[in-house]
């Protein structure tokens, strides 16, 4: 998603705008600034609505001289299932696949499901290339335990598909309502 200059209000609204289009809500969402960030200029927060406390963040980096573009968006899930210890994907290979590993009990739920497996690695975005510009991201993805239950946290790109790039909200989303039936 790229913007031409870097007014912060203008993108958080096309920010709101895309979101709500991609999740075919009929009111707009409403974004908010985070903080700014080391790596870019600033990040654009929105809180979806559903039944899962989701927050998307969408850090705005430069591109080029005076045009922005969106870098890593990280997803954080509110869940309400509690774990003892953090679990996280790790990537095994290509021929391996990828395994959740850390807090035993709750890996070994998370990867009896191999189609969960599969829909986690699908939504980890840790390469994409936006345009003629190629991004790449550190790969994070985990569960943490919080007071209230665990928080599930996801830095990913844009999905860079044939009709344009895309948050994914929805099936963050999914994803995040199956890791709340699954732990």
């Amino acid at each position: 998603m790229f913007f031409n200059g870097r007014n912060a209000e203008k993108i958080a609204s096309k920010v709101g705008a895309k979101l709500t289009k991609e999740l075919a809500l009929n009111e707009r969402l409403a974004p908010y600034f985070g903080d700014e960030t080391s790596d870019g200029l600033f990040d654009v927060k929105v809180d979806l609505p559903g039944p899962l406390p989701v927050t998307v963040s969408a850090q705005v980096i430069k591109n080029g001289l005076f045009g922005s573009m969106v870098g890593k968006i990280r997803y954080v899930a509110h869940l309400a299932k509690p774990i003892k210890a953090p679990v996280r994907l790790e990537y095994q290979g290509l021929l391996k696949g990828s395994r959740f590993e850390g807090d035993p009990e709750a890996a070994q739920r998370l990867n009896a499901d191999a189609q969960l497996r599969l829909k986690s690695v699908q939504m980890s975005r840790q390469e994409a290339v936006v345009g003629t510009v190629r991004l790449s991201i550190d790969p994070r993805f985990e569960v943490v335990p919080s007071n209230d239950g665990s928080v599930l946290l996801v830095d990913t790109l844009m999905d860079a598909g044939w009709f344009g790039a895309k948050f994914a909200a929805r099936e963050f989303i999914t994803l995040a309502e199956t890791f709340e039936q699954t732990l």
